[in-house]
């Protein structure tokens, strides 16, 4: 929790100020001019003097940082059930917004094109003469279900003794 929770503020923080100041700027922004915005305005890099050391606090992440602390008390707070419950929304809505996504990326000029570039131009030929990327594969899986295993434990632990 310690590592994911300030990420989850700095992209609740980015998300909030979409809707504000940077909405009027959409139009003529470019994806460096994001990642500039990302790294330096919410994350704070210009704080950081030579030796990569923050120098001050920025008073709007600490404020997000709360708040996302005190979110994820409540979730806690109130037992295993109410996190269950919890865990249906925050799995559930993020897919629904991506069907909503993928709905909408499909209807735009020029989808057909994105997905011939994507998926109609495999080499599928690599995965046989390079099996490394498979062992890259097997690792990066194993990396992203190890962040998450302490909680499964967890969760494992309030069921019944002879649950599957």
């Amino acid at each position: 929790a310690m590592y994911y929770v300030p990420m989850i503020s700095w992209c609740l923080r980015a998300f909030f100020e979409s809707f504000g100041k940077m909405r009027d700027d959409w139009e003529d922004i470019s994806g460096s001019d994001a990642t500039q915005y990302f790294f330096h305005d919410v994350i704070g890099t210009y704080t950081l003097n030579e030796d990569r050391r923050p120098t001050r606090i920025i008073p709007l992440n600490v404020v997000y940082l709360a708040s996302t602390w005190i979110i994820v008390g409540c979730c806690m707070s109130f037992g295993l059930k109410w996190t269950g419950r919890v865990a249906y929304v925050t799995m559930g809505l993020p897919v629904f917004i991506m069907l909503i996504l993928l709905i909408r990326a499909l209807t735009l000029p020029g989808a057909s094109d994105g997905i011939h570039e994507y998926i109609g131009k495999w080499d599928w030929k690599v995965l046989v003469k390079q099996p490394e990327i498979w062992s890259a594969a097997v690792s990066q899986i194993f990396f992203s279900v190890g962040v998450a295993f302490g909680v499964m434990t967890a969760f494992g632990s309030h069921c019944e003794r002879n649950a599957p």
